[in-house]
Formats: structure tokens, sequence, C-alpha cells
């Protein structure tokens, strides 16, 4: 196992949690692999998450995740 993600079904939307990726394989797309992977499974509702590190962040941008609002170092998401 290289990295994982879990994907809690919230009934109105979807929940992404514990997104992580291995040191050694970071930087080799394994990231963007599971988040795109997510992507084209969940996409018949929203999906949310949480994450206070600023490379997720802009991972997640580039994905059309909206930011809700922040709240410290703590950055909230939502994909429609």
């Amino acid at each position: 196992v290289e990295g994982f993600l879990s994907v809690e079904d919230k009934n109105s939307y979807y929940y992404v949690d514990n997104f992580y990726v291995l040191k050694n394989y970071r930087n080799n797309d394994i990231g963007n692999c599971l988040l795109d992977t997510v992507l084209k499974i969940f996409n018949d509702k929203p999906i949310k998450l949480i994450t206070r590190n600023n490379i997720a962040l802009q991972m997640y941008l580039k994905r059309n995740f909206k930011l809700q609002y922040q709240r410290g170092r703590y950055f909230y998401l939502m994909k429609n």
C-alpha cells in the first residue's frame, strides 16, 4: 500500500477523509490517481473535505473544489 483515502456516505454528500500517501511515494501521482478515481466513482452527490495541507489544497482547487470557508489552518472545501 502506497497511499489510501476513505469516502464516507453522509446521505446528502460524500466526505473524503484520511487521505494519505507514504512519504517515499509522494510526487509520483499516487494522490492524483486516488482523488481522480474517487471523482469518477462518487459523482452523484457533492463531495466535501477538510485539509490543512497547502499542497493538497492546490490539488483540490485544480479539480474544481470550491473553498467554502477557512477556520484557522483548516480549509473546508466542496465539489458539486
